[in-house]
């Protein structure tokens, strides 16, 4: 079985990304979605600056639209980290990281499995 076909998957959610601005507008949940999604394929090409543009993007984005609290804004907040940690930016992980577990402590609760990966999203970047 072939592996991914990365440039294949980039084409669609670029053109997928401009109809959804074009009907939806650039703050619809599905554009955003679509957005988040376009990052994960450049994040998993290991193409960390086109993902973290997009990142940014939706973050704010979310922020705005959403809240700061809101549990897509928080993944995308923890999405920007890795990418972060991946580049070698452990400090702005380290901080984007610490928001998210403490903003999960209080919304889903300390035992929740997204504080769980929260805090352990830390931790590994608190090893590197």
């Amino acid at each position: 079985m072939p592996g991914p076909l990365w440039s294949d998957a980039e084409a669609l959610y670029s053109v997928l990304l401009e109809k959804r601005k074009l009907v939806l507008g650039d703050d619809h949940p599905d554009t955003l979605m679509t957005m988040s999604n376009f990052a994960a394929t450049y994040w998993s090409q290991g193409h960390w600056k086109k993902a973290e543009a997009l990142e940014v993007a939706v973050m704010e984005k979310r922020k705005r639209v959403l809240r700061h609290d809101h549990p897509d804004t928080l993944e995308t907040m923890g999405n920007l980290a890795v990418t972060y940690r991946e580049n070698g930016r452990l400090n702005d992980a380290e901080v984007l990281e610490v928001v998210v577990m403490e903003k999960r402590k209080q919304l889903p609760g300390e035992d929740h499995p997204d504080t769980l990966i929260a805090m352990g999203n830390l931790a590994y970047t608190y090893r590197e």
